[in-house]
């Protein structure tokens, strides 16, 4: 197959018509790329127009997730990349390069024209395509995002100042759990280096310190004071008893 060198409408229908998948997606991941660092406001707004609204400063490799996984089934987004792929391949062709009759190259200025609704549709069944073949195999997904971020990386390193983040930062859960383990070691090395006195401390024997009971105090009942009765006196009568004084002895005179 013959492709024409900066025709890209003609280009594309030509691997529709041939079914050259490859190519198109090769067309394909070479737009898309275009449009993720060079338009990538564009790209925002209608990420958000078609309800998948993402932060400014989001990766470039969200972005490219966020494509992948709804290509297949967001219409409106597809339509919507088709426009965008053909705005940036119009604007991108202002001017072509020709050669003269004297054999030398010339660059001369053209007037860009919009993509008309059939060149839209055309690229808009590409993409579809690709969806599909993402549905059957699903290798072909992270094929297509590694092409994609490889092209991406290429010309965000000829922009040269651009700020964005082309990948998100994966190793931060590997760097904790990397911490997570140094330290694990580090604890086993000091048990091993202090084993034997670990050891000898845990088996020295000490007394065990038998708490003091505290006593208990029982409350104590206390009967209640009787008033004394006073006891009735008695009157004793006196009794005079006699007292009998005998008679003195008299001695026999013989």
């Amino acid at each position: 197959m013959l492709y024409l060198k900066h025709d890209f409408y003609s280009n594309f229908n030509s691997g529709i018509e041939s079914g050259d998948n490859d190519f198109i997606t090769d067309m394909i991941v070479n737009e898309l790329s275009e449009v993720i660092v060079y338009q990538r406001k564009d790209m925002l707004d209608l990420l958000e127009k078609v309800q998948l609204k993402l932060n400014e400063k989001v990766s470039d490799e969200k972005i490219i997730n966020i494509i992948i996984d709804n290509i297949s089934t967001n219409q409106k987004l597809v339509k919507g990349l088709a426009y965008l792929i053909a705005q940036n391949n119009q604007s991108s062709k202002q001017s072509k390069v020709v050669k003269g009759k004297d054999g030398k190259e010339r660059v001369v200025k053209i007037d860009a024209k919009p993509a008309s609704i059939n060149q839209i549709d055309m690229v808009a069944s590409g993409i579809i395509g690709l969806g599909d073949s993402f549905k059957y195999k699903p290798q072909l997904k992270k094929e297509f995002k590694i092409r994609l971020l490889r092209l991406i990386e290429t010309k965000s390193n000829a922009v040269g100042d651009r700020e964005i983040k082309i990948k998100d930062n994966k190793n931060g859960k590997y760097w904790l759990l990397g911490i997570l383990v140094i330290g694990a070691g580090i604890g086993v090395y000091f048990y091993l280096k202090n084993k034997k006195k670990i050891a000898a401390e845990g088996m020295e024997i000490k007394p065990i310190e038998t708490p003091t009971p505290t006593p208990i105090v029982e409350p104590v009942q206390v009967a209640p004071e009787v008033p004394a009765v006073p006891q009735p006196t008695i009157p004793v009568a006196a009794t005079e008893i006699p007292i009998s004084t005998p008679p003195p002895v008299m001695g026999n005179n013989i």
